[in-house]
């Protein structure tokens, strides 16, 4: 526990939305629960919202510009739980992006994908 009864994070995780031209959000149900079972498992969990996506500045850059994004969160929990593993989990659109940086950041130790979009999106990257 630190100064303010809070539980030490065992790990620090990232949790990406799914497509914001079609509605997604951080306060997507899936996101929500993948959230709340990483907290579950004592992890320290960051969801936000992409560019241009509820009160977040910016426009939709089809996932060019997400990637920045999701590298400013992953900045995020590295400041604020040093030394801690960083996982990276995405549903669908949010799955597609966060994988990508997720592969490309040496930093993040665990990838979790979840409801990819196979079908319309390119996945060469994962090793």
């Amino acid at each position: 526990m630190d100064a303010l009864g809070r539980r030490a994070a065992a790990f620090a995780a990232v949790v990406c939305h799914p497509h914001p031209l079609f509605g997604g959000t951080l306060h997507n149900k899936v996101v929500y629960q993948a959230a709340k079972a990483l907290d579950a498992q004592g992890g320290a969990v960051r969801r936000f919202n992409f560019r241009g996506t509820g009160l977040s500045e910016g426009t939709h850059d089809r996932g060019l510009g997400e990637r920045d994004d999701v590298r400013a969160a992953l900045d995020f929990l590295a400041a604020e739980f040093s030394g801690k593993p960083p996982l990276l989990a995405g549903f669908s659109f949010g799955c597609w992006v966060g994988l990508r940086v997720g592969c490309e950041d040496a930093r993040v130790e665990r990838l979790i994908g979840i409801g990819a979009p196979v079908n319309d999106s390119y996945f060469s990257y994962p090793p």
